[in-house]
């Protein structure tokens, strides 16, 4: 995959989290990395999501460093690291919980899990 594609799909699903209302305002994001290339491509660090382009992305090496951009990357880039050195899946998604989940069973709702503030997902392109 190409880095062009893989910050079409990192944005898509930035805003993906929008659109299901995980996140709110600049909190939360995505990255997605290029084990090819050892480049990651996240969120660049409080850029609002109405106005989040491709090219607005940021690209990393494994380290932390600089590849591609000229916005700060998330703050969150060091956990997205580690979780990438120390998992091989191809992604993480990290969000936070606005409010705690639950779901209908029997009529009555009832809470299945309080979520922490902070939730990582991995998932597989």
């Amino acid at each position: 995959m190409t880095l062009a594609k893989l910050r079409e799909q990192v944005l898509e699903a930035n805003l993906d989290l929008v659109r299901k209302g995980l996140v709110l305002y600049t909190f939360g994001n995505v990255s997605g990395i290029s084990r090819r290339d050892k480049i990651v491509i996240i969120k660049p660090s409080g850029v609002p999501y109405d106005d989040l382009r491709p090219e607005d992305l940021v690209a990393t090496d494994l380290d932390g460093h600089m590849v591609e951009g000229d916005l700060k990357p998330s703050s969150d880039l060091p956990t997205h690291l580690v979780l990438y050195k120390a998992f091989p899946g191809g992604w993480r998604i990290r969000t936070r919980s606005t409010r705690p989940r639950g779901h209908r069973r029997g009529g009555r709702s009832r809470v299945s899990a309080l979520l922490t503030p902070t939730i990582f997902m991995g998932l597989c392109p």
